[in-house]
């Protein structure tokens, strides 16, 4: 199947090409208004969510092509280029490393422009993070979660052996740190099952905050994503954890947001309002409608990352009213 064509049929960048020249005003005008930091996830949570088939459709032509249309079209400062896990649970991020070195070699022709993002890739364990280390990566994306069940699904461990293991990650990134102070190192740990774990069910509001307050403690973490996994994210639920960890004293600009978004637009629309009216503005988008973790949950029950469509279109919104 032809690369580009594939690519329309499985994102949303029909709607983009039709609309660019137009919708890039209003961009413009948002980013000078509320200066929101977009961490694009398509070629990690976008392109996971698909069956292992598909994901054998994905070639790293076809990744190139995505990254340069991430850059052309939306120039996020954050991009997820990919992770680096056991190929056999996710075939479609066996290349991970070698698209990093691609897109690291060849900016000027895979960007398109004048910009560049910051590229991170997510390391679910030390022997990932070595590699990462290794291949001269120096933006890394953690996982962790609010569910002991999820975490054990995910990543094999259980929250407290993450915590060892992630202490043991950051450890390492500070030495590369201090040995190479020229370079600047970023550290993003997704803390998911914000509200919903897809074995446990509803995870308790305290137990997410306990979870973000031990690593706002315990680590130099630089960002928090609040992951909502399942796509079911109440706005109550979300106020009040954000509100106990503002209490708390955390930088509400530690905090960014990972949505999966369902038919209840209104309840994300509350979300990102709130977010906004607490100086939280980074977010993760996708140009790619697929999202999720497959490897807890049934393909059925996945819900579509934030697309920058939408993400946009109630920026908009938050301007118009205030």
């Amino acid at each position: 199947m032809n690369i580009f064509i594939y690519l329309l049929k499985t994102s949303n960048l029909i709607k983009v090409y039709n609309n660019w020249n137009m919708k890039k005003l209003k961009v413009n005008y948002i980013y000078k208004k509320l200066n929101p930091t977009l961490f694009d996830v398509s070629l990690r949570d976008g392109l996971q969510g698909y069956s292992k088939y598909e994901q054998t459709l994905v070639t790293l032509e076809t990744k190139k092509l995505i990254y340069s249309n991430i850059c052309f079209f939306h120039e996020p400062k954050n991009i997820e280029i990919g992770s680096i896990v056991n190929p056999k649970v996710l075939p479609v991020m066996a290349n991970s490393i070698e698209l990093f070195k691609e897109v690291t070699m060849n900016k000027t022709e895979l960007n398109q422009t004048n910009y560049s993002p910051n590229l991170y890739m997510l390391v679910p364990n030390k022997k990932g993070c070595d590699t990462a280390i290794q291949n001269g990566i120096t933006n890394f994306s953690f996982l962790t979660s609010a569910s002991n069940s999820f975490q054990k699904k995910n990543i094999n461990k259980t929250l407290e052996e993450t915590k060892k293991e992630l202490n043991d990650m950051i450890n390492e990134i500070n030495i590369q740190q201090s040995n190479k102070p020229s370079c600047h190192y970023n550290m993003k740990l997704y803390i998911s099952c914000v509200n919903e774990c897809p074995i446990e069910g509803k995870i308790s509001n305290d137990a997410i905050i306990n979870e973000i307050i031990y690593y706002n403690k315990n680590t130099n973490v630089n960002e928090f994503c609040l992951s909502d996994t399942c796509g079911t994210l109440l706005f109550k639920d979300y106020q009040y954890i954000i509100d106990e960890c503002l209490q708390q004293k955390i930088d509400s600009t530690k905090f960014s947001l990972h949505l999966h978004t369902s038919e209840n637009i209104d309840n994300i629309r509350d979300i990102i309002h709130y977010s906004l009216d607490n100086n939280i503005k980074k977010f993760d988008v996708s140009i790619i409608a697929t999202g999720g973790c497959s490897v807890t949950m049934d393909k059925s029950k996945l819900k579509p990352n934030m697309s920058y469509e939408l993400l946009y279109k109630l920026f908009d919104e938050y301007i118009d009213k205030t």
